[in-house]
């Protein structure tokens, strides 16, 4: 097929498909009345992240990719997302049809046969949950913190001579961390999964101290690295879930407000730096000296040919704020996936052989030395550009980590994976009779309707903590079903003569 008769079913595809997905989700919206849902919310933010920007990218402004979207690179993506399109049009509909419905009441039959129990805040086995898990994820999050070189969110405090020890920082504080692989995405799990759920709860069971306490640490811990996404999710979390309990639909204020509320996490640890520099130098307080890790030397050998470069250190400027906060939802979350898509569609296999599953084995992403494929792309893709360190890591989005693999076969399996953990992740609301298990799903409705659009499929499920989720769900129903079992039994036991 000649190039141009390419380009033209590519885009005959990227249309239609696109429409067919988009009418499939103005029909949940209209059918469910807006209810917040898997359904509505995935598919959702796919189009949000992903297609739209892809059609405003000719009019958007980039340092990477400056022609463009062209080439053979281009025409695989737009094929690619017609794919992720049906297949999230497909699960819509199955999540309306009757099968659903009867795996649905199957699954409360299997876990919860006497029925699922409304809580009250008094509950004492859901209290029980919650201090129990609260004390675990405190401890793993003060392993955490103290194994840290240099915390870096207290970069902020002591001042810096370097404008890129916090990024030195934020890479050593979980990325080059020198700990096990494994130890190291429980920490991630713990940060980006655990405390959103336990503060959601928390709140719902209207127990003041610990909503206090994992309020104030559990906040502490989500920007400690300086890294954005995980305070987005832990502020925005309660909001969802009262919402979830309520039934408030997806246009609700309590909606919009807790989605808005949770970017000023990430404004924070956007400003922290400036800020930080504009008090120091204005009290005439001496920042604290830089430290350097070895792998960041500037005189050691490039990797890969690429260099850390210092960038001047800019104060804080109020007027710049609504611009910062553009950068980071309009830039940062809405156009940055859909570049870092096409740059692995642009990289695989024209730069690199197709990596045949190696990215899909956990065994060996989880082996010392690995090198991840997000650093390779990264590497090509930033190289030359401001601030670019060697750790750098493009995170693409489900279909680019699926053709990355096996080319478009591997953008088919990896839609058939994001379709299926939905579809799981989604029976979680027929439970949400329980506060901890209502707070997994408003994590799991923020967390995996963002995580196809800019994460791989391993990421979408294992790095961030998803497939946790559902395992915590599953032995709190357990221990509902045992402690029913038990009424039962006493309830039966004849009085004693």
């Amino acid at each position: 097929m000649r190039a141009r008769d390419l380009e033209t079913v590519s885009d005959v595809l990227f249309w239609s498909t696109l429409a067919l997905v988009a009418a499939t989700t103005a029909w949940t919206i209209w059918r469910t009345r807006g209810k917040l849902s898997l359904a509505v919310l995935l598919p959702l933010a796919w189009i949000a992240l992903i297609p739209i920007p892809v059609i405003l990218r000719p009019i958007t402004k980039s340092e990477v990719f400056v022609d463009g979207f062209v080439g053979s690179a281009r025409d695989s993506m737009y094929v690619a997302i017609a794919i992720a399109n049906v297949a999230f049009a497909a699960y819509q509909v199955f999540l309306w049809s009757p099968w659903y419905r009867r795996l649905e009441r199957f699954a409360v039959r299997v876990m919860a046969p006497a029925g699922i129990r409304e809580h009250t805040s008094g509950d004492r086995l859901a209290q029980r949950w919650l201090l129990g898990l609260t004390i675990v994820a405190t401890a793993i999050a003060a392993v955490h913190l103290a194994l840290m070189p240099r915390i870096p969110v207290f970069d902020l405090l002591t001042g810096f001579t370097n404008p890129l020890q916090p990024n030195y920082d934020r890479e050593l504080s979980l990325k080059l961390l020198q700990v096990p692989s494994i130890v190291r995405y429980i920490f991630q799990w713990d940060k980006q999964a655990v405390f959103p759920i336990l503060f959601a709860a928390a709140i719902l069971m209207r127990s003041r101290k610990l909503t206090v306490f994992i309020g104030v640490f559990g906040f502490f811990y989500a920007v400690s690295s300086l890294e954005k996404f995980p305070s987005l999710i832990f502020i925005a979390a309660p909001f969802i879930a009262v919402a979830v309990r309520d039934r408030r639909p997806l246009w609700a204020p309590i909606v919009i407000g807790g989605v808005a509320l949770g970017f000023l996490g990430p404004l924070a640890v956007n400003q922290g730096p400036l800020i930080s520099t504009s008090v120091h130098q204005a009290l005439n307080i001496p920042p604290a000296a830089s430290s350097v890790p070895a792998s960041y030397d500037p005189n050691a050998a490039a990797t890969a040919g690429c260099t850390t470069s210092s960038s001047e250190v800019l104060r804080f400027d109020a007027s710049q704020l609504l611009a910062s906060l553009a950068n980071i939802t309009l830039r940062r979350t809405g156009a940055v996936p859909a570049e870092v898509t096409y740059g692995w569609f642009a990289y695989f296999p024209a730069q690199h052989p197709y990596l045949k599953g190696s990215g899909w084995e956990p065994w060996k992403v989880l082996s010392s030395g690995y090198r991840n494929p997000s650093n390779l792309v990264g590497l090509w893709m930033y190289c030359g550009h401001t601030v670019t360190l060697p750790s750098v890591s493009a995170y693409a989005s489900a279909i680019a980590d699926g053709w990355g693999e096996f080319g478009m076969l591997g953008v088919l399996i990896a839609c058939i994976a994001v379709v299926l953990a939905g579809v799981v992740f989604e029976l979680l609301g027929a439970f949400r009779g329980n506060p901890l298990v209502l707070s997994s799903y408003a994590v799991t409705l923020l967390l995996f309707s963002t995580l196809p659009p800019r994460a791989s499929v391993l990421a979408s499920v294992f790095s961030s903590g998803m497939w946790l989720i559902p395992v915590i769900c599953l032995l709190v129903v357990l221990s509902e079903r045992i402690r029913g079992q038990r009424e039962r039994v006493l309830a039966f036991e004849p009085a004693p003569s």
